[in-house]
């Protein structure tokens, strides 16, 4: 009796061990499953009309690249950042009330506040993110960045607010853009050069030679935003970096003295 007694006390053990196994089992597959589950009902539904202090952010993430966006608009004042490599430019700018009703109403007219996203695991994935914000604590915001996916049903909304942004942004870019001068000394002549602008190619690989036979130097423009940027420059087997900034100085000249570049501002 006392071997039977200690064998039901073992299977019992066994059992809530199995038991416990099991559950665990099924609480890692639920949480799986949530992950994986479109997420909705977190934002609030967009009113019809543009509602009174309505704010529109956007962020882009480089992922493993440093770089980064952000727009911000509001009836009262708007900007537009950029963060590339750590060189910041910005600008200012203002829209009028029936441009911020038309922005609105792409994102009414695509419910915005109705796309579906769903998780994946992956690793340093960069991406936007779309966030609208009005009234007394009201918001609706969707990401396509990191883990999380815009389904494909809606991509097509997805993309035609992300449209309406991006046209914002390129023209207010193109608009307050300045002529940046880069003046290359003649010591520069017959040298293979390649440019870089923060990540913008301004000079193609070639080598540079003058124009005329009686110059003494050569000039390119380069179209940049106010703020601060890096200038790339490899010419031979040399490569060098330096910062500019398009508030301060209206260009830069630069030649080679004893095998190394020279650089000095132009006010």
């Amino acid at each position: 009796m006392e071997v039977s007694k200690v064998n039901i006390n073992v299977i019992k053990e066994k059992m809530n061990i199995i038991l416990l196994l099991l559950i665990n089992f099924s609480v890692s597959l639920n949480s799986f499953n949530c992950t994986k589950q479109i997420t909705q009902g977190k934002n609030d539904p967009l009113p019809s009309a543009r509602p009174e202090k309505l704010v529109i952010e956007y962020h882009l993430s480089g992922g493993m690249r440093y770089y980064y966006e952000a727009l911000y608009i509001s009836e009262d004042s708007s900007y537009y950042t950029v963060n590339d490599g750590g060189s910041i430019t910005r600008i200012n700018f203002k829209i009028n009330g029936e441009e911020f009703s038309n922005l609105y109403k792409v994102f009414k007219e695509n419910n915005f506040d109705r796309i579906k996203t769903y998780e994946e695991e992956v690793y340093d994935r960069g991406g936007n993110t779309i966030f609208l914000r009005w009234g007394n604590g009201k918001f609706a915001s969707v990401s396509n960045s990191g883990m999380t996916f815009i389904k494909e049903s809606w991509l097509e909304e997805w993309g035609n607010c992300m449209n309406a942004l991006g046209k914002i942004m390129t023209q207010q870019s193109d608009m307050q853009k300045k002529d940046y001068l880069l003046r290359f000394d003649k010591t520069f002549f017959g040298q293979e050069i390649n440019v870089y602008v923060n990540s913008e190619q301004v000079i193609k690989k070639s080598t540079l030679t003058a124009e005329q036979e009686y110059e003494d130097n050569i000039t390119k423009t380069a179209k940049l935003l106010p703020g601060k940027h890096r200038v790339y420059i490899k010419w031979n087997e040399h490569y060098d970096n330096f910062e500019v900034d398009t508030d301060s100085s209206k260009g830069v000249f630069m030649k080679i003295a004893n095998d190394s570049l020279r650089h000095e501002f132009m006010k």
